[in-house]
């Protein structure tokens, strides 16, 4: 897949089964956390990840960092590697475990 970060979207989207109208404390501290400025990094989503432990760690909300990789063709039909770090969160009001990835 070219776009990690499309994938990313349907996995939140899919654990998360869409929960609009059913917000906890956890979720609304999850999406506070902003990835600003981490576009601009290396590693963006490592950047990201590192900033969301921080606040989920202060929170004493469960959760912990996840690399991984993937294997994808380039339009040149090259076959490449990407790396994305995503953090994996319990949210104690829903029975879901719930991923947010940044990538």
């Amino acid at each position: 897949m070219q776009n990690p970060l499309a994938l990313s979207i349907a996995v939140c989207l899919g654990l998360t089964s869409c929960q609009v109208s059913e917000k906890s404390k956890t979720w609304d501290t999850v999406v506070g956390v902003r990835p600003g400025d981490a576009y601009l990094q290396a590693d963006p989503s490592a950047f990201y990840a590192e900033k969301l432990h921080a606040v989920l760690l202060d929170q004493g909300v469960e959760h912990c960092v996840v690399t991984y990789q993937y294997h994808y063709y380039t339009n040149h039909y090259e076959e490449a590697v990407g790396t994305r770090t995503a953090v994996v969160y319990r949210d104690n009001d829903s029975p879901r475990l719930s991923v947010v990835a940044e990538g």
